[in-house]
């Protein structure tokens, strides 16, 4: 009889730790999105400054992409302080704040990318040591590799 206490006693509380203990925040399919809409903004970006036959081009005519870019940002970090908030105290509000660092990391190069551009156009060779592109994908690579199913 002991035996089947101890058996039952270790399945329930197996049961009770696996509803509050998380070792990875999960999956955000809304912060996914945003994340992977600013590189999209950035894409645009990108195909204007290195289109090959026309000169750099102005803030003015790629200001909305940035907008846009920034705007994504903004939401992202949002979800992701919320996550990292909803885990604090567990294993996964480290992984959380990563995820949360590395948005902040993106916001802030679009941001001093965005000002460089402002005062001067940024051409293809600019662009390309820029590596914004490099840096806003961590985030999205973390949060996709979220994504269980």
């Amino acid at each position: 009889m002991s035996l089947a206490k101890s058996a039952v006693g270790m399945l329930a509380s197996a049961f009770l730790l696996s509803g509050c203990v998380h070792f990875l925040p999960s999956y955000d399919a809304a912060l996914y999105d945003e994340v992977v809409g600013v590189n999209g903004e950035l894409d645009k970006i990108e195909a204007a400054v290195t289109a090959v036959y026309s000169p750099a081009p102005s803030f003015d005519k790629v200001e909305g992409f940035y907008v846009a870019a920034v705007a994504h940002l903004t939401e992202a970090e949002r979800i992701a302080t919320g996550q990292r908030l909803y885990y604090s105290g567990q294993l996964a509000a480290e992984p959380a704040g990563l995820i949360a660092a590395a948005i902040g990391n993106c916001r802030r190069a679009v941001t001093a990318v965005m000002e460089r551009h402002r005062r001067a156009p940024i051409d293809a060779a600019a662009w390309s040591v820029l590596a914004l592109e490099e840096v806003c994908g961590v985030p999205a690579l973390m949060v996709g590799r979220l994504n269980r199913n």
